[in-house]
């Protein structure tokens, strides 16, 4: 694995990662934080976790994250009215991946940030 991750050096694979399956590759992107961060992570975990975050750099530098956001900006838009359902109804009893997902959608998001009001 090279140590710069760019848009052309991106495999078939790895696109897919960070566009169509983006939300599957974040959510272990933050497992794997979470991991790091109780110090329970694995050498393999780092390796992986690593790879993941130059994928986000990928994103990042390039400009993607408005792309990748409107991949699925219908689906990602239900899944955040879901959580914030779950939230009125739970009383923030959210996992720390969904409650940052819903976080970072809402700060992408113009349409779900006038519609949703997260507690401070």
């Amino acid at each position: 694995m090279d140590n710069e991750v760019t848009l052309e050096s991106l495999t078939a694979d790895e696109m897919r990662m960070i566009t169509s399956d983006w939300d599957t590759t974040n959510r272990r992107r933050f497992e794997l934080i979470e991991k790091k961060t109780s110090g329970s992570i694995t050498p393999e975990q780092g390796v992986e976790l690593a790879h993941l975050q130059k994928l986000v750099g990928v994103i990042r530098s390039e400009g993607l994250r408005p792309f990748v956001e409107k991949l699925t900006s219908a689906q990602t838009c239900e899944k955040a009215r879901r959580l914030y359902n779950t939230l009125e109804g739970c009383g923030n009893d959210l996992a720390p991946y969904s409650w940052q997902w819903l976080k970072d959608h809402l700060e992408s998001c113009e349409s779900c940030r006038t519609k949703i009001q997260l507690p401070s």
